[in-house]
């Protein structure tokens, strides 16, 4: 099918506004589809697959010729140039041939069309689906758009959570931070005021870490999966749907999502917007505007398509019990069949010969069940001392978070046998067991793994130094102790093996432990794996209250580093450097105590004791000093204020430097941007620090708009020795000069360093060769 003509198409664009959309002029049919993903994006196939699917099967008439485009925004940034490389390139394919119909799906891709592509074909009618942003439906060109809109659940995911789990205190809605899940999170803060006794966080973030670590910090809660689709590993790779929500459920939260598309393992359900409708919806406006209806009259669909959805696996595996109401309301994946219908022939045949054979069925069902029963209990439980087995442990601690774990070892057991006859090394297993099992506090579990061995299982309501003393005084009570089995008595010794580790791999670390107190002929050994998280907990918090005490005592201090201008030797600028003066009053870098403050909120306290002291010691001299910030700073309103207020408050903007980490987070260029452009009509300069690390982008050098470039010193290090260094530093130097940018070395060491980047035409150095940071300013 064509359109009458590209002249008469466009003499006539005003008066298709008041008659049919498309008029056939035969039978073929052009259809452009632009998604906003890639081809095998699971969400991107299926809503094109449902709307070609429909479109075909409703317009028979039409031989229908699909051109797909894919904006692949998911891996690739959908910058102003690539949008307008893009546009070009659909220009030129379609410069003779204008499609009659144009299907988009999902935010970026109707972005697109009512930006960019808006000119060029604006007499082809657009049918969307898939699209977050509800804005759209009040400033649509309904002349010419309309399609279905992708309302996510955002309330009924939060009433699902109450029904299913009603202690819920808190609701965590993860996703990649993109354009859609952005979308959604306006939403979420909306609804979140009504729900005042509830804590709903919402966390978007693109990078696996950066996700997996928030999620691990907000804490326990139920998760509810908004769009993960732009989620990257290491290198940046865009990971895959199903592996994304592995490392989810992995966590061992319960986990809903609101996407038919990331329904996978370990998933509970929810309320989830269905690709595959979304395009048969989106099929069907498009149906109507085929067959003559104008688009004005086929109103968008603002009713999200979408179910219920439950997996019966997580339902059971979270003991969630469905109402009625809610069972027959939902869809439920992955259910077992009827009984009926996985045994017809039986039950054809218990039910013809049922009046005859009651009775025997009766008994053959009383007998089968007991059976069961023993199989089950003769799996889980040992058959001498009654105890649960090594099975049952491996089951409860999977299901127990962050258990505390010991192996226990009557040692030299074999001779027992040996010597007094299996009978009696029973009776001693029996009488051990019910000696440890008296020692034990409520709560803790005892378990036989097998031949000598018994174990014992605590979760972390018993403290570490408790756990241990616990089974310290097992092993010492059955030393001193005396089984009265029989004459003589017998004498016993065991040794035990402790382990905190996660618990897939737990018993292993008890086992390793225990055999570390063999070897150390010791009554118990700790799996030294098992204790590095509390170390690691014991430190931050050593060094949060440290810093805590010296920002309140002032005993965060400024250490100032000169910067060495290399053509005259002159030292008049100098970096200033955070330093922690201890109790004791030795001099902390902050490798010990940044982290810390990042994790504690105590990292805005921290910039501001900084700046405040940096500045009120720069005072009249004339000299220039270097402060470090971070984009966290520029983020915080009232850092940035603090900074500009103390600015003025002593009059040094015009002799302060401000150094900005090239890092992934100075992407953010309309925020960064406008910061650079308040400090410089404030008389500052501006610092671009470690250029020539992992992050390191020459576009962010061209739009900045910084003074000088830092050139990061694992490059100046191997200056001397590595070729490619060497020309990196040429590069850089020559590339800052023409952007009318002075370079500094960082980490000169020595004399031939220093001589070499001189000789590249480096304009400043800086490193301890040069001089060390001190407490003092020049002059002071």
């Amino acid at each position: 099918m064509r359109w009458f003509g590209e002249k008469l198409r466009r003499a006539a664009f005003f008066l298709l506004l008041a008659v049919p959309a498309l008029a056939a002029a035969g039978e073929r049919l052009e259809v452009l589809v632009i998604h906003s993903y890639h081809q095998d994006y699971p969400w991107t196939a299926l809503q094109h697959e449902g709307f070609t699917g429909t479109l075909s099967r409703a317009l028979p008439e039409y031989d229908i010729n699909y051109s797909v485009e894919y904006l692949d925004t998911k891996r690739v940034s959908p910058s102003s140039e690539y949008l307008q490389t893009f546009l070009s390139y659909l220009q030129a394919k379609h410069r003779d041939d204008l499609p009659d119909l144009i299907y988009v799906t999902d935010d970026n891709a109707i972005n697109f069309m009512l930006g960019a592509g808006v000119a060029t074909f604006q007499a082809s009618p657009v049918v969307f689906s898939g699209v977050n942003n509800l804005a759209l439906a009040e400033t649509l060109d309904r002349q010419h758009v309309t399609g279905v809109f992708e309302r996510k659940g955002v309330e009924p995911s939060i009433r699902l959570v109450q029904q299913i789990r009603p202690a819920t205190e808190r609701i965590i809605f993860l996703g990649d931070g993109g354009p859609t899940d952005q979308a959604i999170g306006t939403r979420i803060r909306q609804v979140a005021q009504r729900y005042p006794g509830l804590e709903i966080i919402h966390i978007g973030e693109s990078s696996r870490d950066e996700l997996l670590q928030r999620l691990h910090t907000a804490g326990p809660g139920v998760v509810i999966v908004t769009t993960i689709g732009g989620v990257r590993g290491s290198g940046g790779r865009v990971l895959e749907l199903d592996e994304v929500i592995g490392l989810i459920t992995g966590t061992e939260r319960m986990v809903l999502v609101m996407e038919d598309a990331y329904l996978f393992p370990g998933v509970l359900g929810g309320y989830v917007t269905t690709a595959r409708l979304q395009g048969e919806t989106a099929a069907r406006l498009a149906t109507r505007i085929v067959r003559g209806e104008a688009v004005s009259l086929v109103e968008p669909v603002t009713d999200s398509p979408g179910e219920l959805v439950f997996d019966w696996n997580a339902l059971q595996y979270f003991s969630v019990q469905l109402d009625r109401a809610l069972h027959d309301r939902a869809k439920i994946l992955n259910q077992p069949l009827p009984f009926l219908e996985r045994h017809p022939l039986l039950v054809r045949w218990a039910l013809a010969v049922f009046i005859v054979v009651t009775v025997i069925v009766i008994g053959i069902f009383i007998l089968v069940t007991r059976h069961k029963n023993r199989i089950i209990r003769e799996q889980t439980t040992d058959e001498l001392t009654g105890l649960p087995n090594r099975t049952r442990l491996l089951q409860d601690t999977l299901a127990m978070p962050a258990p505390r774990f010991a192996v226990i070892d009557i040692n030299n057991f074999k001779a027992i046998n040996t010597f007094y006859g299996l009978d009696t090394g029973d009776a001693v297993l029996v009488a051990v067991s019910q000696e440890i099992a008296g020692l034990l506090p409520d709560g803790v579990r005892l378990y036989r793994m097998g031949r000598d061995q018994f174990g014992v299982l605590a979760d972390r309501s018993l403290d570490s130094a408790a756990f241990k003393q616990l089974i310290a005084r097992i092993v010492e009570t059955l030393r001193h102790n005396h089984l009265p089995i029989g004459e003589p008595e017998i004498h016993l010794t065991a040794s035990a093996g402790i382990s905190g580790r996660e618990s897939t791999s737990l018993i292993a670390g008890a086992e390793q432990a225990l055999h570390m107190a063999r070897d150390r002929n010791e009554g118990y050994a700790v799996d030294e794996d098992a204790l590095e998280d509390a170390e690691r907990q014991k430190q931050n918090i050593l060094w949060a209250n440290k810093l805590s005490s010296a920002l309140e005592a002032g005993r965060i201090r400024p250490f100032f580093q000169p910067i060495i201008h290399n053509a005259s030797g002159r030292r008049d600028k100098y970096e200033a450097l955070v330093r922690l003066v201890d109790e004791d009053g030795s001099i902390v870098t902050p490798f010990f105590f940044l982290e810390a403050a990042k994790r504690t909120r105590q990292y805005a306290m921290l910039t501001r004791a900084m700046i405040e002291q940096s500045l009120a010691m720069l005072g009249e001299r004339p000299i220039s000093i270097s402060l470090n910030l971070t984009v966290e700073d520029i983020r915080n309103h009232e850092t940035v204020r603090f900074f500009k207020d103390k600015l003025q408050e002593y009059n040094v903007a015009e002799r302060v430097v401000v150094e900005l980490i090239e890092s992934e987070g100075i992407e953010n260029y309309a925020e960064v941007s406008r910061f650079i452009t308040e400090i410089k009509d404030l008389g500052c300069r501006v610092a671009i620090d470690d250029f020539g690390t992992g992050y390191s982008n020459f576009t962010h050098l061209m739009h900045l708009n910084a003074d000088y470039l830092k050139i990061d010193g694992s490059i100046i290090k191997r200056i001397n020795d590595d070729r490619n260094s060497e020309l990196v530093t040429r590069t850089l130097v020559d590339f800052a000069r023409r952007l009318g940018m002075e370079t500094v070395a960082e980490y000169v060491d020595s004399q031939a360093v220093q001589d070499k980047v001189t000789a590249l035409g480096v304009d400043y150095s800086q490193g301890f060769f040069l001089g060390k940071p001190a407490p003092e300013l020049p002059g002071t």
